[in-house]
C-alpha cells in the first residue's frame, strides 16, 4: 500500500462491502454462515465474479436515503438525513400501493436511483457491466421478497402494500433531493419494516430479520429457528455490519488482535471533512480520500490527460474515462480514454477496456490486453483486475462456478455453488441442490 496513494481498501468502500460481490453474502439480513450449515449447503464460492456489494457494509456510496410512513427517521451520520413520503420536493407521486409480486423490482429501480445520484460514476465500479436494475431486480426478488412471501404464506407476518409503496417513493424522494440523502443500505432495509406487520419481539423466534420488529435483527447462530435481539449499540462488539443499529448510522468496524483472530467493533460513519485512516468508514455518499472523507460525486472532475494520483486534494476522472496507473496500481495514475477491443491495456480504474471485455494485465501492469469476457462454460478470467475485485470473470449474467463460467440461477433452479443463485443460498433438497430463499426452511 502506497502512503499517499489510494489502497485498496478505499476502493473497497467506494464498492461497499469490502468487494464482496453482491450475489454471496448479506449479513444485514440474516447469519448467512448459520443458515448454510443448517441448510446442508454447498458453502463453496467461485472466486469473485458477478457485480460489487450494494453499499451493504455502509460504506461509500450507500442507497438514497430511507423513509418510514410518518417520517420517522433512521440512519444517524448517513448524510442529509431521510424524508417522509412526499417529503422531497419535486419528486413525482408513485404507486399507491405494490403488491408483493412487484415490490422486488420497484425497490431495485429506487435502490439504483439512489446509487447513480450518491455515486455517480462510481456506480460502474459496483455494478461490473451488469444492468444495475435488472440485476438487483433478480437479487431483491429472490432474497428479500421471496423470504418475505414465505413469511407472509406461513402466517408470520403480513405486508401492507400502500405501506410497500410508501417505502418505495421514500427511497425515491430521497434519491431526488439536492444533494441526494445517502444512507446505508442496512438502514434502509430496516426502514421499510414499516410496511410489514405482526413482527416478532425481542427473545421471540424468527426465521429471517423480516419477522424481527424495529430494531431487532435474526439471530441464526444457534441454528434455526433464530431469535430477535436488539442490535449492537456505539462500541458494542460485531463480527458483521448487519449486528450494528442501522438507525443510528452504525457499522461493524473490524480489528485483528496478535493471534490474528478477527473481531469487531460498533463504530459511526465518520462526517464530509473528517480526517480518515485505517478501517474507519466515512458516511455513506463519501469517501476516504487523502486522509479525508470527501463527498464522492464532486470528486469526478479530472480531465482526459490529467493526472488521477490519488494524493490529497486530487480528483477522479470524468465521466467515461479511466485512471490508468503508470506501473504497480495505486501510484502515479492518468486520466485516459476507452480503449478497442485487441489494443493493450494496464490496470485501470474503472477498467479502461470496452464493454464485455477486460484487461488480461498482470500485478505488476504489464502485458495486458482487451480481450472478450469469458461466455458460458470457458474458464473464468484471472487477471489482476479479477484478482483485485475490480472487473467481472464472467459475461453479463454469467458466474464463475469452480473455475468455469456458468449462467446465474433464480430460484428453485438448479446450482453448484451459492454464487451461482441470485438468492445468495444453493441449498440441498432431495432433487438436489437449488436455489432457495436466505430464510429457514
Amino acid at each position: 500500500m502506497l502512503a499517499r496513494g489510494l489502497s485498496r481498501r478505499r476502493w473497497s468502500e467506494l464498492l461497499g462491502v469490502a468487494l464482496i460481490p453482491v450475489f454471496s453474502s448479506c449479513a444485514f439480513f440474516l447469519d448467512f454462515d448459520e443458515l448454510q450449515k443448517n441448510e446442508g449447503v454447498d458453502a463453496s464460492a467461485g472466486s469473485g465474479g458477478g457485480t460489487g456489494a450494494l453499499g451493504g457494509g455502509g460504506a461509500t456510496g450507500g442507497v438514497g436515503g430511507t423513509s418510514s410512513v410518518g417520517g420517522s427517521t433512521t440512519g444517524g451520520s448517513g448524510g442529509g438525513g431521510t424524508s417522509g413520503v412526499g417529503g422531497a420536493a419535486g419528486s413525482d407521486a408513485g404507486p399507491a400501493a405494490i403488491p408483493l409480486t412487484e415490490l422486488g423490482q420497484k425497490l431495485a429501480d429506487a435502490v439504483c436511483t439512489g446509487l447513480e445520484a450518491c455515486m455517480g460514476p462510481a456506480i460502474e465500479l459496483v455494478t461490473l457491466g451488469e444492468d444495475c436494475h435488472a440485476v438487483f431486480g433478480a437479487l431483491l426478488e429472490d432474497r428479500y421478497v421471496a423470504a418475505i412471501a414465505l413469511s407472509v404464506a406461513a402466517g408470520a407476518i403480513t405486508y401492507d402494500p400502500v405501506l410497500g409503496a410508501a417505502c418505495v417513493q421514500g427511497l425515491l424522494n430521497d434519491a431526488q433531493q439536492t444533494p441526494p440523502a445517502c444512507v446505508d443500505f442496512n438502514a434502509t432495509v430496516e426502514s421499510c419494516k414499516s410496511a410489514l406487520g405482526s413482527l416478532a419481539a425481542a427473545n421471540e423466534a424468527c426465521s429471517s430479520v423480516v419477522e424481527c420488529g424495529d430494531g431487532l435483527r435474526c439471530d441464526l447462530s444457534a441454528g434455526c429457528p433464530g431469535i430477535c435481539r436488539p442490535y449492537a449499540l456505539l462500541d458494542e462488539s460485531c463480527t458483521n455490519d448487519g449486528m450494528c443499529d442501522p438507525r443510528n448510522g452504525l457499522y461493524c468496524r473490524p480489528s485483528v488482535d496478535d493471534a490474528g483472530v478477527q473481531s469487531g467493533t460498533c463504530a459511526a460513519f465518520l462526517p464530509v471533512g473528517a480526517a480518515c485512516a485505517g478501517q474507519a468508514k466515512c458516511e455513506p455518499g463519501s469517501m476516504c480520500l487523502g486522509d479525508q472523507c470527501r463527498v464522492l460525486v464532486d470528486m469526478f472532475t479530472a480531465r482526459l490527460g490529467f493526472s488521477c494520483s490519488y494524493t490529497a486534494g486530487a480528483s477522479l476522472c470524468e465521466p467515461g474515462l479511466s485512471c490508468e496507473f503508470a506501473g504497480f496500481a495505486f501510484g502515479a495514475a492518468t486520466c485516459i480514454a476507452e480503449k478497442a477491443p485487441g489494443d493493450a491495456c494496464k490496470f485501470a480504474l474503472p477498467d479502461s477496456c470496452p464493454a464485455s471485455h477486460y484487461c488480461s494485465v498482470n500485478i505488476f501492469s504489464t502485458g495486458g490486453q482487451c480481450l472478450a469476457l469469458p461466455t458460458e462454460n470457458q474458464n473464468c478470467a484471472g487477471a489482476a483486475m479479477q484478482a483485485a475485485g475490480f472487473a467481472p470473470q464472467c459475461a453479463s449474467g454469467l458466474a464463475c462456478v469452480n473455475g468455469l463460467c456458468q449462467t446465474r440461477r433464480r430460484l428453485g433452479e438448479q446450482c453448484a455453488t451459492t454464487e451461482q443463485c441470485y438468492s445468495g443460498l444453493c441449498a440441498t433438497s432431495g432433487s438436489g441442490n437449488r436455489c432457495a430463499p436466505l430464510a429457514c426452511p
